[in-house]
């Protein structure tokens, strides 16, 4: 069966794809060889949380702040 969406709820639905694509585009802007995935998820939550997107995670499940992340150095980890 095809449920019909209201106007509401695609509208809804927009602006969740667009939350979805910028943490799409600014994790792809930060990954790279010695980023971690934890600074990877920390990017993710500062897009989602300055979208006020948070969702309706109850506060069991919620992780405390964080500070905004930072470009993590792109150079190799030293050999010697």
């Amino acid at each position: 069966m095809i449920e019909l969406k209201s106007a509401g709820e695609i509208a809804a639905m927009r602006a969740a794809g667009r939350v979805v694509a910028a943490v799409h585009a600014a994790t792809r802007a930060e990954a790279g060889i010695g980023v971690t995935l934890k600074h990877l998820d920390d990017v993710a939550r500062t897009v989602i949380e300055e979208a006020k997107a948070g969702g309706r995670r109850s506060s069991a499940t919620t992780r405390p702040s964080a500070p905004p992340p930072t470009r993590a150095s792109s150079a190799p980890p030293s050999t010697g």
